[in-house]
């Protein structure tokens, strides 16, 4: 148990200094850490993250949508049909969207 409690509080002193670095946001699951920076500080993260051995499985930047859209009922078949058909689209590289879904 002792060691748990050490390594929680070394991971998040490690978070803090991140904190410092740019990191705005990170979202903990079982297996891994999902870290959100703004671009410009991108670099300087992923850079700490190296300097402390920890293997990126993957550090890429994209558009995460600032304000979400709630899709009524009635129109999300209509909604995911455009969307799929902008993914199948060949010039379509990273779809991103705000739309919510309930």
């Amino acid at each position: 148990k002792k060691e748990a409690e050490e390594k929680t509080k070394n991971v998040e002193e490690f978070f803090f200094q991140l904190l410092d670095k740019g990191m705005e946001d990170f979202e903990e699951t079982e297996e891994e850490y999902e870290i959100v920076t703004l671009q410009e500080n991108f670099e300087i993260v992923k850079e700490q993250l190296e300097k402390k051995g920890i293997s990126l499985k993957e550090a890429l930047i994209t558009y995460i949508p600032l304000n979400k859209v709630t899709v009524k009922k009635e129109n999300e078949e209509t909604t995911l049909k455009l969307l799929s058909a902008l993914e199948d689209y060949d010039d379509t590289q990273n779809l991103v969207t705000n739309a919510v879904f309930t």
